[in-house]
């Protein structure tokens, strides 16, 4: 069955996170686009947009993550990370 719930969606993303493949990625998007505020999706498509070497992704997602819930030392070393792939270091 499709995931519905962010729980859902977690479930199939998590491991495919931890096994650090770059299909995380549009799996992590269906599940933003399924929860749009969801922070714990942010931050899964964060990760994974850095797994496929898609930094701009991950910063643009990082960015809304901050403006929705505010700072926070974990999104800000992710971002840091996105801007050094980006080729800001």
């Amino acid at each position: 069955p499709a995931p519905s719930t962010v729980l859902d969606w977690l479930e199939r993303i998590v491991p495919l996170l931890d096994t650090l493949t770059p299909a995380a990625l549009p799996v992590a998007e269906a599940g933003l686009r399924a929860h749009p505020a969801e922070p714990a999706l942010l931050v899964s498509v964060a990760i994974a947009a850095l797994l496929a070497d898609q930094p701009d992704r991950a910063a643009t997602v990082l960015k809304r993550f901050e403006r929705k819930y505010g700072q926070d030392p974990a999104i800000t070393l992710l971002g840091a990370i996105a801007l050094a792939r980006q080729g800001h270091a």
